[in-house]
C-alpha cells in the first residue's frame, strides 16, 4: 500500500519487466508473435517496446513488458485483431505476485527492489 513506490516500480521508466498471464481469444501467428518480439506501433498508444514472449499453447501466453502504457496489453492484441479474455499480473521483477487477486509484498524483496530504482535514478540522472 506505498504508492509511491509502487508508482516507481510501475513506471516505464524503471524499466522493470512486468510479466502477465495473457488468454487470447484467437492462437497468435508466427508473424504476431515476431511482431511483438520486435515492438511495433499501436494506433491508440503509439510505439510499443519489444516484448518477451513465452507460449504455453496457442491461445495462453505469458508476456513480459517493460513499459506499463495505458492498457497496453489489450491495445495491442487489439492492434493485430485479436481480443484478450484474460489479463493477470504474475509478476514484477523477480517478485512472484500472489496467484489470489492479492498481492503479497515480502518486505525483503521490496526493499531490493526499491534500493534498485534508487541506484537506477542515480545513475539516469548522472548521465540525462
Amino acid at each position: 500500500n506505498d504508492g509511491e513506490l509502487f508508482n516507481k516500480v510501475i513506471h516505464p521508466r524503471s524499466c522493470i519487466w512486468k510479466k502477465y498471464l495473457v488468454v487470447l481469444e484467437h492462437s497468435l501467428t508466427k508473424e504476431e508473435e515476431e511482431k511483438i518480439s520486435q515492438g511495433f506501433e499501436v494506433p491508440e498508444i503509439g510505439k510499443v517496446l519489444p516484448c518477451k514472449l513465452e507460449k504455453i499453447d496457442n491461445k495462453n501466453i505469458y508476456l513480459s513488458i517493460r513499459e506499463g502504457k495505458n492498457r497496453q496489453i489489450r491495445r495491442m492484441f487489439k492492434a493485430l485483431y485479436n481480443r484478450v479474455i484474460y489479463l493477470k499480473r504474475v509478476s514484477i521483477g523477480d517478485i512472484i505476485l500472489d496467484i489470489d487477486t492479492r498481492v503479497n509484498w515480502e518486505r525483503e524483496r521490496l526493499s531490493k527492489i526499491f534500493i534498485r530504482i534508487k541506484e537506477y535514478e542515480t545513475i539516469y540522472w548522472k548521465y540525462k
